[in-house]
């Protein structure tokens, strides 16, 4: 059996799977390896324009490690593997992240580095309330590139 050690580097999935067989590594990582993490995301729509479904704003996860070997994000990818009209698992989390209850209060959203997703939704419910009717003050958006 090939030996583990190798000075300055590390194994990844595919190497152990190459050295000891598929079917060994396959036993052994399904019952020793822990489970996925949820991913979360923020919800980018409102539930007044989108009342039936729920949208999220993701970046799609491709790189090259500083080893030179590609990398995917697992949720990510999967989610761009999707098309309209598929439904996927999720669960929705209480967030504090809210408009004013006041419509009248005029807000100014800046984004340091969380991403657009939830200000998305946030000018969606505007949009949606100006179109009914309701008296609506200026709403800013203000992100930063990193």
């Amino acid at each position: 059996m090939p030996s583990l050690h190798r000075p300055s580097s590390r194994y990844v999935l595919c190497q152990v799977c190459t050295n000891f067989g598929l079917v060994f590594v396959g036993a052994f990582f399904g019952t020793m390896a822990p489970r996925l993490q949820p991913r979360f995301y923020s919800i980018s729509s409102s539930p007044k324009q989108h009342p039936d479904s729920i949208h999220v704003t993701c970046a799609v996860v491709i790189d090259t490690t500083a080893t030179g070997r590609h990398h995917e994000g697992v949720c990510s990818n999967y989610l761009k593997r999707m098309s309209v009209g598929d439904r996927i698992p999720i669960f929705v989390r209480h967030s504090s992240f809210k408009l004013p209850k006041q419509m009248s209060t005029p807000i100014v959203m800046v984004g340091p580095g969380t991403g657009l997703a939830p200000f998305r939704g946030f000018l969606q419910e505007r949009a949606a309330l100006l179109k009914s009717g309701k008296l609506l003050l200026l709403c800013l958006l203000v992100i930063s590139q990193p």
